[in-house]
């Protein structure tokens, strides 16, 4: 475990990347705007009005795809 660690911590720390380090920022950028897109949704208004925004519709196909590119990621170490 030690060795994953490493090897993703020195791509992000001496900006030596490779595409493992794309898919893991590209999977924890897709993960944060996921969970964004979730809790944003969730709200109603005072008078229990739909929400005026529909991105919660979207958070789960979001979260498919981080847990998709942090997997990829894993494979590609």
């Amino acid at each position: 475990m030690n060795t994953l660690l490493l090897a993703v911590d020195d791509g992000l720390t001496n900006a030596n990347y490779n595409w493992a380090d794309v898919f893991f920022l590209v999977g924890t950028i897709a993960a944060v705007v996921a969970a964004l897109a979730y809790v944003t949704g969730n709200t109603t208004t005072v008078d229990n009005n739909p929400p005026r925004y529909h991105y919660h519709a979207w958070a789960p196909a979001l979260l498919a795809f981080a847990v998709g590119c942090i997997a990829f990621a894993f494979f590609l170490l």
